[in-house]
């Protein structure tokens, strides 16, 4: 008989521990789910976002020197979408009086660890000169760079409607 109530505990337990294995999984699912929803949803809102207000977005994975761009970035630089980008790339973009400058900026953010804005231009492959402000976050993993994310945003239209209202 001790054995009876040993096998039916053993079986109780076992009931309830699958039980509560389901629930719990039945929660973690709900949870996953919630945060794929809410992470798709702010996707589509930065999206709409960067957009609108015309930023390129950029991310520089230094392990590799490759180079993220979203369409608005191919659109500033003038360069067709879907081209490979790398930081070499990008650095003969950069208009020669511009470059050290640029470079500078970027490593003192990398050694600082902190933001860098700088605005500086670019010759496009057809030869037109662009002002673009640019910014970067440096992101490290156990203190070691990881990669540089940020944005560029082309300023020539509005310098030039500028300096027609002077």
């Amino acid at each position: 008989m001790g054995k009876l109530i040993l096998n039916n505990y053993i079986l109780i337990v076992i009931m309830v521990g699958t039980t509560l294995i389901g629930i719990v999984s039945g929660i973690l699912g709900s949870i996953i789910t919630l945060r794929k929803e809410a992470l798709i949803e702010s996707e589509k809102m930065l999206k709409i976002a960067t957009t609108s207000a015309n930023i390129g977005l950029w991310e520089l994975k230094t392990s590799t020197g490759d180079v993220t761009w979203n369409d608005k970035s191919y659109e500033i630089f003038g360069i067709e979408k879907g081209t490979n980008i790398t930081y070499e790339v990008w650095s003969k973009l950069l208009h020669p009086d511009d470059l050290v400058n640029v470079k500078n900026e970027i490593e003192n953010a990398i050694h600082l660890k902190i933001n860098c804005n700088v605005v500086f231009r670019i010759i496009r492959l057809n030869g037109e000169i662009r002002t673009i402000q640019g910014t970067g976050a440096p992101l490290f993993k156990n203190d070691v760079l990881e990669k540089i994310i940020g944005t560029n945003i082309d300023l020539t239209d509005h310098l030039k409607d500028d300096n027609c209202k002077v």
